[in-house]
């Protein structure tokens, strides 16, 4: 296989070898556990390490192992003048302040999602809050809607640079809400592309949080069933944006204009979707743009979640099967907007490396910040990368399947994708 290295001494390594180092990120000097080695003071510098091994990669090398023979010869062969030790450690010192700065910037970056992180359950538990006053005290449930929608609408759509993240798992039975809020943040962000002005946004951000409040008239049993529904639990579902039409109109104080929002977000332009099979001359643009997050969060988080897609997989899904059903203008945007790798992505390195893509800049698509597979270390400091500072890219996608059970496990990919935003203060 292409990717099979080979245990060799560190004195057999020369120039032009892609070699790995079999110590954790964190205790070598260097910025990558892998690479190829260009220079001489590399050379020295691990053998300096005193490692009783490194991993050889034939396939990615331009160059083979020196002799094991020479091993012997090491210490009168690399008997170096003064002037080389004394570049050699002031390379040392280059890579160590490099390396430092590198946990530094790591450092900040987790400090930024903590901060995002709190700031996104805050709004879940705003979400939960405002759900749960919906049958009894509807007047103030709106009313801490719309603050939270518009704090949210002022936010995205007024930032220069946004990096869209990937957020944490939900947790026993609040898919509803973190899917209200996926679907509130991502169709804010589509708006923000297609340069939707500040009221229509507050418009869309309301109807994106509440498109699917008439859920709660539902039974549970049929939102939660994993087995394909009968006919009769297939109609009721259907009904649920005419439930949440019908829930909202009965406090007067929700906007009018807002509710084909939350009544046509299952429908498609060539009349095929519910409940009332309209067609696109008769859709809501707004409606439209949270017809197609819907789609793609819903293909992300089915009901039975072992029948989820990844995020690369749901928006492929889009492409192939619902062409004429939504409108290809949004489609484009948001997969502008979630990059070519979205966040959730596990993808190959070029370095050979796996990592899971956390973060999106709006402005980088094609760099997007990686969670590194590195089994040498704990997950929680697992260093976190951004490739625009590297020369690393990405090669490919992979579908869970290809993964093994011990890489699945350390990036638990996919089990629940959820997205928040934070700005991006250095684009």
């Amino acid at each position: 296989m292409a990717t099979e290295s080979v245990k060799i001494h560190p004195t057999q390594i020369q120039k032009g070898m892609y070699i790995e180092l079999p110590i954790p990120w964190n205790k070598n000097p260097f910025v990558m556990r892998k690479f190829k080695v260009h220079f001489d003071y590399q050379v020295n510098i691990i053998r300096d390490l005193n490692l009783e091994y490194v991993l050889y990669y034939p396939s990615k090398s331009d160059a083979e192992p020196l002799p094991a023979s020479s091993q012997a010869e090491k210490p009168a062969e690399t008997e170096t003048k003064e002037d080389t030790k004394a570049e050699t450690q002031e390379q040392l010192k280059k890579l160590e302040w490099e390396k430092a700065e590198r946990v530094e910037q790591l450092k900040a970056y987790r400090r930024s999602l903590q901060k995002t992180e709190k700031e996104f359950e805050n709004s879940l538990k705003k979400i939960k809050n405002i759900m749960s006053q919906m049958g009894s005290r509807p007047l103030n449930a709106i009313g801490e809607a719309t603050a939270l929608v518009n704090s949210i609408t002022d936010a995205i759509l007024g930032a220069d640079n946004l990096v869209l993240h990937l957020m944490t798992d939900a947790k026993g039975g609040d898919n509803m809400y973190y899917h209200s809020l996926n679907v509130t943040v991502l169709s804010l962000m589509v708006a923000k592309a297609a340069k939707i002005g500040v009221e229509e946004g507050y418009d869309l951000g309301l109807g994106s949080m509440f498109h699917d409040v008439g859920k709660l008239k539902v039974p549970k049993k049929i939102l939660l069933k994993k087995e394909k529904l009968n006919h009769a639990e297939l109609k009721m579902l259907q009904l649920h944006p005419k439930y949440g039409v019908h829930l909202l109109t009965i406090t007067k104080e929700f906007p009018e204009k807002v509710l084909p929002i939350i009544e046509q977000h299952h429908e498609y332009l060539d009349g095929t979707g519910y409940p009332d099979g309209l067609k696109e001359e008769k859709l809501s643009a707004l409606a439209q743009i949270v017809a197609v997050v819907n789609t793609y969060d819903n293909l992300c988080h089915p009901a039975d979640g072992s029948e989820g897609t990844t995020p690369s997989g749901a928006l492929s899904y889009i492409f192939k099967n619902m062409t004429g059903k939504l409108n290809k203008k949004y489609v484009d945007m948001l997969v502008k907007l979630l990059g070519v790798y979205p966040p959730g992505s596990v993808v190959g390195l070029s370095d050979g490396g796996i990592g899971l893509v956390m973060s999106v800049n709006s402005k980088d698509l094609l760099n997007p910040q990686v969670l590194l597979y590195d089994p040498s270390i704990p997950r929680a400091e697992a260093p976190a990368i951004d490739l625009s500072t590297t020369d690393i890219k990405i090669k490919k996608v992979f579908k869970p399947s290809q993964l093994k059970k011990e890489a699945m496990d350390y990036l638990s990919p996919r089990s629940q994708l959820n997205y928040a935003y934070y700005f991006d203060e250095a684009g």
